[in-house]
């Protein structure tokens, strides 16, 4: 094998291990449990909480996923334990989620309908 095999192997291997993108490692169950919380206690219409559900996959990291999973859902205690678990930028980047993914999702569903 030459080294550029070797090479693009150890890469792909050391991605596979480290799980680059958070995205990778939120379940598709995760998401779908996020969309239905959304719809269920924000009364946040289906393709908003689609939206957010599939922003949140794709930027936060696993930690802040699962808080904001959690809080959504309305399991206060289980937020609450996550929430001290994130990191500061983790808890900054799941706050920041919060407040802007709403509003973002209802601006693209706005103009998807025009």
């Amino acid at each position: 094998m030459n080294n550029s095999v070797i090479l693009i192997s150890a890469f792909a291997a050391a991605l596979v291990l480290t799980g680059c993108g958070s995205g990778d490692q939120t379940s598709r169950r995760d998401r779908d449990r996020l969309a239905e919380a959304c719809q269920t206690n924000t009364n946040t219409n289906e393709a908003t909480c689609d939206c957010v559900a599939d922003t949140a996959r794709e930027e936060l990291s696993p930690n802040a996923f699962q808080m904001v999973l959690a809080s959504i859902e309305g399991n206060d205690q289980r937020a609450n334990e996550l929430r001290g678990q994130l990191t500061i930028d983790e808890a900054t980047e799941a706050g920041t989620f919060v407040f802007s993914s709403f509003a973002r999702c209802t601006m693209v569903g706005s103009d998807a309908r025009k």
